[in-house]
C-alpha cells in the first residue's frame, strides 16, 4: 500500500436542486492515486448530490503548485483535511438567471449601443456601468 498524498483539482459544481447556480473552486482530499481520488470524487457527487466538471485531471499537490503555482488557500485549507474528506473550496459563483439583461421596447437603439459600450468585464462577468 503506497502512501497517500494531497490531490487538487479545479471544479466547476452545480447542485440538482439549484442548476443555474455555478461554484468555482478547488477540490482538495488524500488519496493513495488518480483512481482513489477518482473514487472519492464519486462518493462526493453521490453523497452531495451534485455535478462535478473540470477539462483537466486531478494531480497531486506537488504537481499542481509546479504547474499552477504554490497557492497558499489550498496549502492552508489541507492542514484541517482529514485523510478521508474531500472538501471543495469555492471561490467563485455564478448565477446564470441574470446573464444577459434584458432591455424595454422604450429604450431607443442608440441608447442600447452606449450602454453596450460602457459595459465592463469583471471576474469574467459583464456587468453594465450604472
Amino acid at each position: 500500500m503506497s502512501e497517500q498524498q494531497l490531490w487538487v483539482g479545479y471544479y466547476q459544481q452545480t447542485y440538482a436542486n439549484h442548476p443555474n447556480i455555478y461554484y468555482f473552486g478547488h477540490l482538495i482530499g488524500f488519496a493513495e492515486n488518480r483512481d482513489a481520488f477518482q473514487q472519492k470524487i464519486e462518493a462526493y457527487k453521490i453523497q452531495h448530490q451534485c455535478k462535478l466538471i473540470s477539462q483537466l485531471a486531478p494531480l497531486p499537490a506537488t504537481i499542481w503548485f509546479q504547474r499552477h503555482g504554490y497557492q497558499a488557500n489550498i496549502w492552508s485549507a489541507a492542514q484541517q483535511l482529514n485523510k478521508e474528506e474531500l472538501r471543495f473550496y469555492c471561490f467563485r459563483k455564478k448565477h446564470t438567471a441574470k446573464r444577459h439583461p434584458t432591455y424595454s421596447k422604450k429604450v431607443s437603439h442608440s441608447r442600447h449601443c452606449r450602454q453596450f459600450l460602457t459595459c465592463i468585464l469583471t471576474d469574467r462577468r459583464t456587468y453594465l456601468k450604472p
